[in-house]
């Protein structure tokens, strides 16, 4: 898969993105969460533990594009 941003100082129109989120797992979600609100990304939903034991969020991107950044999830126990 291969995504990419649209340009529009290159005259590409920018048009509403399709209903999907693109789900991003990292080893540390807080550094990559402070990282994409430093370039502009808006809160969705906020980066904390969820219900089913994940630290998870949500954010839109400039563009509108949704991304979700979570860490991958511990063995219980």
């Amino acid at each position: 898969m291969f995504l990419w941003d649209f340009f529009p100082e290159y005259g590409q129109p920018v048009e509403k993105p399709a209903a999907v989120v693109v789900h991003v797992e990292v080893a540390d979600a807080d550094a990559l969460w402070q990282r994409a609100l430093a370039a502009g990304a808006s809160v969705v939903i906020p980066l904390e533990m969820q219900f089913w034991g994940q630290r998870y969020g949500q954010i839109a991107d400039p563009f509108g594009h949704r991304w979700s950044i979570g860490e991958p999830m511990r063995p219980a126990g």
